[in-house]
């Protein structure tokens, strides 16, 4: 667990600052709630080893970084139990940050993907008092492993005309145990050139 914590702690930081290059953030304040080592260590070591504890472990997570009852919903659809936070902009758009919070049979899921849900959580408690324009929705997908059935799930929730609000998904998986990569393969190349961009400026 400690040579997770390190790098993933580091890599947490500066995608929370990275995030700013596409949230567009209009007022921030002078200090940042930015999760420390230890903050980090503690929310890894909460993985669950069952699957059915793991949806109950995601939304305390949140409520823990600061989502409220008005923040936080369950998206029951097609057998998936996909939880959605929302935190609203100001103007049109919206950004999807997401992770999936299932897990293979064997192990406890830490590395994949409990790394992610906790990076989302704390990116939710970073930037959940900060004004920005677009709206971003933080989710957790179910039933990943199964292939992708969450995500397939949520994006049958948006209605047609809804589609063009939607700027870009994030998706985060697996993290700790080198520098955190890019899948270009499944990645827009526009968002791939804004994040480069931002990252080497």
């Amino acid at each position: 667990m400690n040579k997770l914590v390190s790098p993933f702690s580091r890599f947490v930081l500066l995608t929370v600052l990275s995030l700013f290059g596409f949230v567009y953030a209009l007022a921030q304040p002078t200090t940042l709630k930015i999760a420390t080592e230890e903050d980090i260590k503690r929310d890894l070591q909460l993985s669950p080893c069952k699957n059915s504890d793991r949806l109950s472990a995601v939304e305390s997570l949140f409520r823990d970084n600061g989502a409220t009852d008005a923040d936080v919903s369950i998206v029951d659809k097609k057998g998936t139990k996909n939880l959605v936070v929302i935190k609203k902009g100001s103007g049109a758009g919206i950004i999807v940050i997401g992770a999936h919070y299932d897990k293979v049979s064997d192990g406890c899921g830490v590395l994949d993907n409990w790394t992610g849900i906790v990076a989302i959580a704390h990116l939710y408690g970073t930037i959940r008092e900060i004004e920005t324009v677009k709206t971003i929705k933080f989710v957790a997908f179910d039933k990943e492993e199964l292939g992708l059935i969450g995500s397939q799930a949520f994006t049958g929730t948006i209605a047609k005309e809804e589609r063009a609000a939607y700027c870009s998904m994030v998706n985060l998986d697996s993290f700790g145990l080198a520098m955190p990569q890019v899948m270009e393969n499944t990645s827009s190349p526009k968002l791939i050139d804004a994040a480069r961009a931002f990252w080497t400026r």
